[in-house]
């Protein structure tokens, strides 16, 4: 079982996350694999301007394990205009080797990588609710924004579970087009 660690992203970490992820973009297209590497560009550069403050949004990361560069970057801002603040969380981008983009021929290997990301991206949902709940944030609500296909099939299967979340978790779930919402029950 593989430990995470959801944290702010700092210099030091962007800059061996963007070096890792580079030359894991460099060694797919080398490979030819279906590939969208301006994803991962326009990804990686907002980040940096996060990390360094000139955007708006705090840049979170999803470490495994020991390693020392991010398998996740995760945009979350903060909305305090209304009576009740709320966490956005608008962008979800796992490093190109585990992309989304790329499917496997072998069904074995692609139910592997599925059930990875899975796990990738429930460890960030909980990680999310989490900090919602934190003095700095204090928010009742934390909406996640799906742009992939992984992330929508994901989203329909919490929706399956929904009654569950709400009755163990003391939360609401729902869906409004791309967004995920979760509410906590007050």
């Amino acid at each position: 079982m593989s430990s995470f660690e959801f944290i702010k992203m700092t210099n030091a970490s962007m800059g061996l996350t963007r070096t890792h992820w580079e030359a894991q973009l460099d060694d797919l297209e080398r490979r030819k694999e279906e590939i969208s590497p301006s994803i991962y560009w326009s990804a990686l550069d907002a980040a940096s301007a996060r990390v360094c403050g000139q955007l708006e949004s705090t840049q979170f990361a999803l470490f495994e394990g020991d390693c020392q560069y991010a398998i996740a970057l995760v945009t979350v801002h903060y909305v305090s205009q209304r009576v009740s603040p709320y966490l956005k969380v608008r962008e979800i981008r796992v490093s190109p080797e585990l992309s989304f983009d790329i499917e496997p021929n072998n069904g074995a290997e692609f139910r592997a990588n599925r059930q990875k990301l899975y796990s990738i991206l429930g460890e960030i949902f909980a990680k999310c609710l989490a900090l919602s709940e934190t003095q700095d944030y204090g928010a009742l609500e934390v909406k996640f924004y799906g742009s992939t296909k992984v992330e929508m099939s994901l989203f329909t299967s919490i929706m399956l579970d929904a009654k569950y979340i709400e009755e163990n978790w003391d939360l609401n779930v729902s869906t409004h087009g791309h967004w995920l919402q979760f509410s906590r029950i007050v």
